[in-house]
C-alpha cells in the first residue's frame, strides 16, 4: 500500500540526508528518490520508492529526464483545497508529494571557481541542474501544501516543526518558499553570467569601472545600437549610454536631448512636436542647465542630428559619445573630423536593449 504522502528527495550534497529521511519516515512520509540518493538511503536501510516506479516510466537520455513527468509535478502542484483538482488527481491515480528535498548540482565549484582552461562549454553545461530547480520552484509555488527544502542546514528545524506541530504554519512555509526562489534566481544568474563570458558575441573592454578591473559587454539579439564611428566604447561609456537611452525613451511624443555625466543627467532639453525648434535649440536648452558638467559627457537625441548641431559640438564642446535617432550625411562628415568621438545610431522607439555589461575586480 502506498504512503498517504511522499517526500521527494534528490540531493547532490548528501550531508545529513540519511538521518533526515529516517526521521521523515517516522512522521509518515514515504521516500521517493532517484539515482545516487536512492542508493545511499537504501543501503542505510530506508525504504525508498524510485521515481521510475512512481511514474511507471524509465529514466531517459542518460538520466537527463527523471522527474520531469506529469505524475511527479501533478503530485506537487495540485491544490489540495480544490475539489476539481482532487477529483482529477484520483481519476489519474496521482499520489501526493508533500515535500521536495533538493539541492542543486554545484555549478559554482565545478565550473565557475574551477577556472579550468580545458573545460569546454559542452562539459560545463552538464553541471547545469534542470530537474532540481524545476522541482523546487513547483513546490515553492504550492508551498501551502508542499514544503520546498533546498538547504541541508534546515533539516533539524523541519523535524522540530513536525515534532511540535508548527509544520503547517504559513509563516514557516513562506520562509522556505522565499529561500527557494532566491536560491534558484542566483543559480540562474551564475549560469547566465558564465555563458555570457564564454559567448562568441562577448566584447572585451579595455578596463572596467576602475582601471584595475576587467570588463566585458555581451549583447544579444535585441541589441540594435549601431556604432558609426569612433574609438572603442568603455565600460563607463556603456553605463552612461544606457542611462541616456532610458531617459530619452521617457519622451515618446516630444523631441528631447539629454546630457549625461557618470550616469546622472546634467541637462535635459525638451520640445513639443508642434514647436519649430531646431536640433541645436533643443541641445542648448539641455546645455543651459549645467554647461560645466557637459564637458566629457554623453549626449542623447531622439531626433536626427543635422550639420548645424554637429559643427557646434565638434568646435565648442568635448563630448565622449553621441547617440541619436539618425545623422544627416553632412553631420557625419563634420563628425569625421573628430576621429575619437563615438557616434551611435539607435531607435528610441524600440525596447531597451537586453544586454549585459560586467566589471570584475581582480
Amino acid at each position: 500500500m502506498s504512503p498517504s504522502r511522499y517526500a521527494l528527495v534528490s540531493v547532490s550534497n548528501k550531508d545529513g540526508i540519511v538521518d533526515f529521511c529516517s526521521q521523515l519516515t517516522k512522521h509518515g512520509f514515504g521516500i521517493l528518490s532517484t539515482g545516487g540518493t536512492a542508493k545511499i538511503l537504501q543501503d542505510s536501510g530506508i525504504s525508498v520508492t524510485k521515481v521510475s516506479e512512481f511514474t511507471k516510466h524509465p529514466e531517459i537520455f542518460d538520466g537527463r529526464v527523471k522527474t520531469l513527468h506529469p505524475k511527479v509535478h501533478g503530485a506537487i502542484l495540485y491544490d489540495r483545497d480544490n475539489d476539481f483538482h482532487n477529483n482529477q488527481r484520483q481519476e489519474l491515480k496521482i499520489d501526493s508529494i508533500d515535500m521536495v528535498v533538493v539541492n542543486l548540482y554545484d555549478f559554482d565549484s565545478n565550473v565557475t571557481q574551477r577556472e579550468d582552461p580545458n573545460l569546454s562549454i559542452e562539459q560545463a553545461i552538464e553541471y547545469i541542474d534542470i530537474g532540481g530547480p524545476t522541482l523546487l520552484r513547483a513546490s515553492a509555488k504550492n508551498f501551502k501544501h508542499c514544503l520546498p527544502v533546498c538547504d541541508s542546514s534546515d533539516y533539524p528545524s523541519i523535524i522540530a516543526a513536525l515534532d511540535d506541530g508548527s509544520f503547517e504554519s504559513m509563516d514557516f512555509r513562506t520562509h522556505f518558499a522565499s529561500k527557494v526562489f532566491l536560491k534558484t534566481s542566483r543559480y540562474d544568474q551564475m549560469i547566465g553570467s558564465y555563458l555570457a563570458d564564454h559567448s562568441s558575441q562577448q566584447i572585451e573592454l579595455r578596463y572596467g569601472e576602475n582601471p584595475h578591473q576587467k570588463a566585458t559587454f555581451s549583447p544579444n539579439e535585441d541589441y540594435s545600437w549601431q556604432k558609426i564611428q569612433g574609438k572603442a566604447l568603455s565600460y563607463n561609456n556603456y553605463l552612461d549610454l544606457d542611462a541616456a537611452f532610458r531617459l530619452i525613451k521617457e519622451f515618446k511624443n516630444k523631441k528631447a536631448c539629454a546630457i549625461i555625466k557618470h550616469t546622472n543627467p546634467c541637462g535635459l532639453g525638451v520640445a513639443d512636436q508642434k514647436e519649430r525648434c531646431t536640433p541645436i535649440e533643443i541641445f542648448k536648452r539641455a546645455l543651459w542647465a549645467d554647461p560645466v558638467s557637459a564637458f566629457g559627457s554623453i549626449i542623447a537625441c531622439n531626433f536626427q542630428v543635422d550639420l548645424e548641431l554637429a559643427d557646434h559640438l565638434t568646435k565648442s564642446l568635448f563630448v565622449e559619445c553621441l547617440i541619436a535617432t539618425d545623422f544627416s550625411p553632412e553631420a557625419l562628415a563634420s563628425f569625421s573630423k573628430k576621429k575619437n568621438l563615438r557616434i551611435i545610431k539607435a531607435d528610441f522607439n524600440q525596447s531597451l536593449p537586453k544586454s549585459e555589461s560586467r566589471s570584475l575586480a581582480i
